[in-house]
């Protein structure tokens, strides 16, 4: 078991008066992310998590996204509503576990939605009606555009050893994304970084959201900017019970003398 705490954030623009949110850090969203990624998962929620789309700027509500959002096309989800066992959950999960949906990685729910098409929320891509309209915008697998009309193409030349698996199948190894320019200087967000596409530029993307900076012929995007990283954790403080309990264990040593 894994816990992701939140930290409590108060909104930096004007529109928001000043409102406070509880939401994940840039660099434990994405650790986050990728967790599920390895594994038949399942994730609970308590309370109101909630995963800026924009990093790198001044807070502001409409940057924000429900942890579910993030969730939902990847791994089994629960929202505790404070009155239904937790326990309950855990036979829908077991059903869910049983169950491979996601046949191919030409599904679209492979991909990293948060970067592919940020300002819409695909709730039930698991229905062929939600499938077919996520087709009619952006194209089938072949032929993948984004919301900024980049080219997310598929190709045979598979990069490094993870073993990445989406609702329950086992995507190939090494399979992700060339991610091109599209005809326009445009911009994308990681849940860690901001990045520019100019003229031919392109990025390999992880279904994980794992960015890899283009290695053969052609301009690699550029990271115009980067979440700052969390500071360490501070040495924890110890219990009165634990500096009593050194206190004699230094008196026994001393006597032993």
């Amino acid at each position: 078991m894994k816990i992701f705490r939140t930290v409590f954030r108060r909104s930096a623009v004007r529109n928001d008066s000043g409102r406070s949110f509880h939401v994940l850090d840039p660099w434990e969203a994405d650790r986050f992310y990728r967790d599920i990624h390895r594994g038949y998962d399942a994730v609970f929620q308590a309370g109101q998590a909630r995963i800026s789309l924009q990093p790198t700027k001044p807070l502001e509500s409409s940057h924000l996204i429900p942890v579910s959002r993030l969730v939902r096309p990847k791994a089994f989800f629960v929202q505790f509503d404070g009155f239904t066992p937790p326990a309950d959950s855990f036979e829908d999960f077991d059903s869910w576990a049983a169950a491979v949906d996601c046949g191919t990685h030409r599904d679209c729910r492979v991909l990293p939605h948060h970067m592919f098409s940020p300002s819409t929320d695909w709730q039930a891509l698991e229905t062929e009606d939600q499938r077919q309209a996520f087709e009619a915008a952006h194209g089938g697998p072949t032929h993948l555009h984004d919301e900024k009309s980049r080219p997310w193409n598929q190709t045979n030349a598979w990069h490094g050893n993870d073993t990445l698996e989406v609702a329950r199948f086992d995507l190939p190894t090494g399979f992700h994304w060339d991610v091109v320019s599209a005809r326009n200087t445009s911009r994308m967000s990681s849940l860690t970084s901001a990045w520019r596409f100019d003229g031919k530029a392109y990025l390999n993307i992880s279904p994980d959201g794992f960015i890899r900076a283009g290695q053969s012929k052609g301009a690699t995007a550029t990271k115009e900017d980067e979440a700052p990283r969390p500071a360490p954790p501070e040495p924890a403080t110890p219990s009165k019970r634990e500096r009593d309990r050194a206190r004699r264990e230094r008196q026994r040593a001393q006597r032993r003398r």
